[in-house]
């Protein structure tokens, strides 16, 4: 039992040890414990995969059965970037979940209703003043009308495509990014090339 607690410490020293390391120091002990180079030089990338060969050294890789199941996923299935809806990752997950989808997804973005109406001149990326922006969010379509002035959405006006995101999404974002709108546009709605 004592042997026990002491490899367990012994591998959490490691690791500690590991910290304070230069890059050039962990890619040598990356050397050591892999045996061969790293052709990355990411100080964090280095430390995640040293630490964690070894804890793989100290009590064992993957079993058979998660080595299948990650080939699996890998090999054929089909993956999404999102949780559905209804999942709750609960208070300590801050990692992406990656699930198959039940359903085929639309595009992310589309723009429909494109009238001859005026051309929005506050920024060229922008489509023509009455287009309807299209985004599908977590499995819901988004509407925002473009205006002289803002941009319409759930019927309040907003200032910027960004607030409107950051209504959508709950978080910052780029809204010309998010809704697909990153090459500016001419006058008759081509993109621009710069």
């Amino acid at each position: 039992m004592k042997a026990e607690a002491k490899t367990e410490e012994s591998v959490v020293v490691q690791i500690a040890a590991l910290r304070p390391l230069t890059v050039d120091e962990l890619l040598e002990r990356y050397v050591e414990v892999y045996g061969h180079e790293s052709r990355s030089r990411n100080r964090q990338w280095l430390f995640k995969r040293i630490a964690y060969r070894l804890q793989e050294l100290r009590y064992g890789g993957l079993t058979p059965r998660a080595i299948r199941k990650q080939q699996e996923l890998a090999t054929g299935g089909r993956l999404r970037r999102l949780p559905p809806p209804d999942f709750d990752p609960g208070p300590a997950s801050n990692q992406p979940l990656v699930v198959a989808p039940k359903a085929p997804v639309a595009a992310p973005h589309t723009m429909v209703a494109v009238p001859k109406a005026s051309v929005n001149k506050s920024d060229p990326r922008l489509p023509p003043v009455g287009t309807v922006l299209e985004r599908c969010h977590r499995g819901q379509t988004h509407r925002v009308t473009v205006l002289e002035n803002g941009f319409l959405y759930d019927e309040v006006t907003y200032g910027s495509l960004s607030a409107v995101a950051k209504v959508i999404t709950g978080s910052h974002r780029n809204g010309i990014a998010w809704f697909g709108l990153s090459q500016p546009k001419s006058s008759d709605g081509k993109a621009v090339n710069k």
